[in-house]
């Protein structure tokens, strides 16, 4: 499930196989902190200041005009395979992570920058190839696994950062994001940052407990995670590609062979997804979400276009789940 899913897939087979997939995908990441050794063999790697001074923003000024997402993808690339799967199997690699302290350290600091561009072709519609998605996900898996490996050796401080860029690394997914593939990765990679706050209350003895309090603060922001524009992007670039007749194939998974139906058929479709796209992104900010987008997507299955709809009740719960985390996660850095 964590390896394949979205990694390599345009975002019509995420809708169609994957909203499922996605939604799986977020409790699979929950999940994380419990599968994961807590133990740690290697020390070091953390933050360099020491003192009670607050910790200065996570970016560099000098660099903060580059792209976080190349950073990522270097870094990802660096890292490589089996060091990824044996993250995602559970065994202790802190060897490694030690050994690549330097390029986890240029991710902390990458997340901090305000561009983040996966360079995905938006133009190509609901065939646009999103392999980023994927990538992230183990992204977020090495950087929980080296703030374990540097609490473990009692380096409070190197943890906390680590902690707070994966809270960042959600909102760079969302900042400028169009799916809900995107939305429901970064929902999964924040629920697991402030999972492992809970889990471990003692980030709050860390002068860089600061930074995740910020970290929390910006994913809370625009209506967490940018969620209502993200939702709003998704409905459009399903309209647009219907309208273009750029929608792929999905009859070998349920769905229909696009290319059959005609101009007339899909301009209607696409009229009634545009309806449906309105009353959606009210209801998403609005009291009793879930029940109102689970009506929501009764009615896009039985006018037609089931499969362009994402399970918006079921990722709106997620977000309320994720909501209550992060106060949970603040409330335990407070108390120091």
């Amino acid at each position: 499930m964590m390896g394949g899913a979205g990694e390599g897939v345009c975002i019509m087979m995420n809708r169609v196989c994957g909203v499922a997939v996605g939604l799986a995908l977020a409790a699979a990441m929950s999940a994380i902190c419990a599968c994961e050794p807590q133990g740690g063999l290697g020390g070091g790697g953390g933050s360099a200041r020491g003192g009670n001074a607050p910790p200065p923003t996570a970016g560099d000024p000098a660099e903060s005009g580059g792209n976080a997402a190349d950073v990522y993808i270097e870094v990802y690339d660096t890292l490589g395979k089996p060091l990824m799967d044996s993250i995602a199997n559970g065994q202790n690699v802190d060897a490694k992570l030690a050994e690549h302290a330097g390029d986890i350290e240029r991710m902390v600091v990458a997340s901090g920058w305000k561009r983040c561009d996966f360079g995905v072709n938006w133009s190509e519609g609901l065939n646009a190839m999103m392999p980023h998605v994927g990538k992230m996900r183990r992204v977020a898996r090495i950087l929980k696994a080296d703030a374990t490996r540097l609490l473990a050796a009692g380096d409070k401080d190197g943890a906390a950062k680590r902690i707070a860029a994966l809270l960042r690394i959600s909102d760079q997914l969302t900042r400028e994001g169009k799916a809900s593939i995107e939305l429901l990765v970064a929902t999964a990679i924040a629920a697991m940052a402030s999972e492992f706050v809970v889990s471990n209350p003692s980030l709050a003895e860390a002068a860089w407990k600061t930074d995740i309090q910020q970290a929390i603060a910006e994913v809370q922001g625009d209506g967490l995670l940018n969620s209502a524009a993200v939702i709003k992007s998704d409905f459009e670039i399903a309209a647009r590609s219907l309208r273009e007749g750029t929608v792929p194939d999905t009859s070998e998974m349920g769905g229909w062979n696009w290319a059959t139906v005609s101009q007339s058929e899909r301009d209607a479709l696409a009229d009634k997804l545009d309806a449906i796209k309105e009353e959606a992104v009210k209801a998403w900010s609005g009291p009793g979400a879930a029940g109102a987008l689970a009506g929501l997507g009764q009615r896009a299955k039985d006018e037609g276009i089931g499969e362009f709809v994402t399970s918006l009740d079921k990722l709106r719960t997620s977000m309320d789940r994720l909501r209550g985390d992060l106060d949970k996660a603040g409330a335990v850095l407070a108390k120091q």
